[in-house]
């Protein structure tokens, strides 16, 4: 039982290091990125599943 809590913790670390690392790369596109259809919808799913 400990060793599950274990990693799911990890994991779940590990899942938080990655959304903010990808979040990061999203907000530093240059803002043409940004006029395509892209919206805010479609970047929180891509972080979301993504990384899942």
């Amino acid at each position: 039982m400990p060793e599950t809590t274990c990693w799911r913790l990890v994991g779940e670390r590990s899942a938080h290091k990655i959304r903010t690392k990808y979040l990061r790369v999203v907000l530093r596109q240059d803002i043409g990125f940004f006029d395509t259809e892209l919206n805010t919808g479609e970047i929180m799913h891509g972080i979301s599943s993504d990384v899942a």
